[in-house]
């Protein structure tokens, strides 16, 4: 299977990328079009191959640009080259956009393409030509094979009896003939229990309360003689279960961020029927990658003929960087001694906090087995916000009513005048491009299992991510009932237009939002409503002892 690569286009201006011989390189000509186009042409270089891929199918595309076809969310196109370029930038892809019944084009984008060969082969005779079927080349082969414990070292514990607050009696909770495997389930799967956490935060708590009733979820509220005024309870826990073919009970995963709500799993949690795990890192540092707004589940996948019933752990890491911040190696060696919800390291140090919940989630479609992945993306707020001011809506306001938010009156006007801003978003564009790629890859998705909301980021002093208005896709999902983080986005007709397009993309699918006000609780302190709640919900009725890891 050949490697895959997502590039954006950006209408009206030019696009440089560099294309790896061997690989795809896929870009999406829906995003990038005007408000107003219909249409679509492409011309392209003679050493590009261009296919126009609707609902699953390629079709190739000619050189000379007369054909058009209808824009679609589902029309992508996928390019690939058989030779390098011989100069940067020399081989290009030009998209045309038109209106419906137009003969000239009302805009287009271009994407200008530098094509390498990346190879192994060697000089082998040394005459100064590197040949691949040189018969003295050696080949060698070298293949790096990892062991892992496999969760026998896990310390899970219950305990005998009701402990007082000021103790905790500890015993092993149950010795399995054979190994027991720890596993959480995803967001869309059904829940049981939410928890808020209080501080100074009933505004927010009132409107939680008000989503779960909607729900056949049972409300409990993280009191602050619990928390000790740490809002945070996603980071500090993560509710999974464990089994075994004679017993099974909910454990709790406690990470080793060990904020003022560490003792909240053991004193709140922990009995007789009910786990406790943790692993403590010795001699490494613990970063803000180490709580569990950075892990995740995706719901059941199968990926190129393999199947993962219980879904696939989602952790943020620092790659494709070096030396960034990392989830502790102690508690990814204990994720990957499961064995049965494979984990797949996604990029998210570029983020100030760091977390996966920052950038995606996923949602179930009520009544069907299938679900939706939400992520976040700035190339879809900025097609939005251009969209509302070739209709006339660029002084809509933004933040309006929130006098702390800004001394500034900031409008669709002003984001998409500021240079800087659009600098730094197409660079986070990027990057949660790469993470696209990873999940498409890892998970089997396509571009139909893949739902932008609009977000946008601006870069803090260490260049890293914060949210630039409350960030929608970090938020909390109750079934079919999603508690969305109000964006406070500009007013059109006296209605947040972000709220309106996310509702139009996700109320047809049978789900109801709920915008919750999150921004003076956890916003300004660089989290949302995902961040501040935590979710016990139901196992798989799939037995992990019934798959091959």
């Amino acid at each position: 299977m050949l490697r895959e690569r997502t590039v954006r286009l950006q209408y009206g201006s030019r696009v440089e990328a560099v294309y790896v011989l061997g690989t795809y390189l896929w870009t999406d000509v829906y995003s990038a079009a005007p408000a107003e186009a219909q249409t679509f042409s492409l011309k392209h270089s003679e050493r590009v191959r261009v296919e126009v891929v609707r609902d699953g199918q390629a079709e190739e595309v000619a050189t000379n640009g007369k054909q058009r076809w209808l824009l679609s969310p589902s029309t992508t196109l996928r390019v690939t080259m058989s030779q390098a370029s011989a100069e940067a930038s020399s081989d290009k892809v030009t998209v045309n956009y038109y209106e419906e019944e137009g003969n000239m084009p009302i805009d287009q984008a271009g994407l200008f393409l530098t094509a390498i060969e990346i190879s192994l082969d060697v000089d082998a005779d040394r005459d100064g030509v590197v040949e691949k079927n040189n018969p003295r080349k050696t080949r060698f082969s070298a293949s790096v094979t990892s062991t892992s414990w496999a969760g026998g070292s896990s310390t899970t514990w219950s305990s005998t009896q009701a402990a007082p607050r000021s103790c905790c009696s500890l015993s092993k909770a149950c010795v399995f003939p054979t190994r027991a495997s720890q596993a959480w389930s995803p967001s869309t799967s059904a829940c049981w229990s939410t928890w808020p956490s209080m501080k100074d935060n009933y505004l927010f708590l009132k409107e939680v309360k008000n989503l779960v009733e909607k729900t056949n979820c049972e409300l409990k509220v993280c009191f602050q003689y619990v928390n000790r005024g740490d809002r945070w309870i996603q980071d500090e826990v993560e509710f999974g279960y464990i089994e075994a073919p004679h017993k099974g009970f909910p454990v709790v995963l406690d990470s080793p961020r060990d904020g003022n709500l560490k003792d909240f799993p053991v004193k709140q949690l922990l009995g007789p029927d009910f786990g406790y795990v943790t692993r403590e890192p010795l001699f490494e540092p613990v970063t803000s990658l180490d709580s569990f707004g950075n892990l995740e589940v995706s719901p059941p996948v199968t990926v190129n003929g393999k199947t993962y019933p219980l879904g696939r752990i989602l952790i943020g890491s620092s790659f494709p960087l070096s030396g960034g911040r990392r989830m502790t190696k102690v508690v990814r060696d204990f994720l990957q001694a499961q064995q049965v919800q494979a984990p797949v390291e996604l990029y998210s140090d570029w983020l100030t906090v760091g977390h996966v919940d920052e950038f995606m989630t996923f949602v179930p479609i009520p009544g069907t087995k299938e679900f939706r992945m939400l992520m976040a993306s700035t190339s879809a707020c900025y097609k939005l916000f251009r969209e509302k001011q070739r209709e006339g809506h660029g002084e809509a306001i933004m933040f309006k009513g929130l006098g702390g938010m800004s001394s500034k009156r900031i409008t669709i006007n002003k984001i998409l005048s500021n240079e800087n801003l659009v600098q730094e978003n197409q660079y986070f564009q990027r990057c949660l491009d790469w993470n696209r790629d990873i999940l498409k890859k890892e998970l089997g998705l396509t571009e139909q299992d893949i739902i932008d909301l609009p977000a946008l980021f601006k870069m803090d002093e260490d260049r890293q991510a914060r949210a630039y208005f409350p960030n929608m896709v970090n938020m909390i999902v109750l079934d079919k009932d999603l508690g969305i983080p109000k964006p406070f986005g500009p007013q059109v007709e006296e209605v947040c237009c972000l709220e309106t397009h996310v509702r139009s993309l996700l109320e047809p699918l049978g789900l109801c939002c709920t915008f919750v006000d999150d921004i003076s609780a956890y916003h300004k302190f660089l989290g949302e409503v995902h961040c501040g709640t935590n979710v016990r919900r139901k196992p798989f009725s799939f037995k992990w002892w019934h798959m091959v890891p």
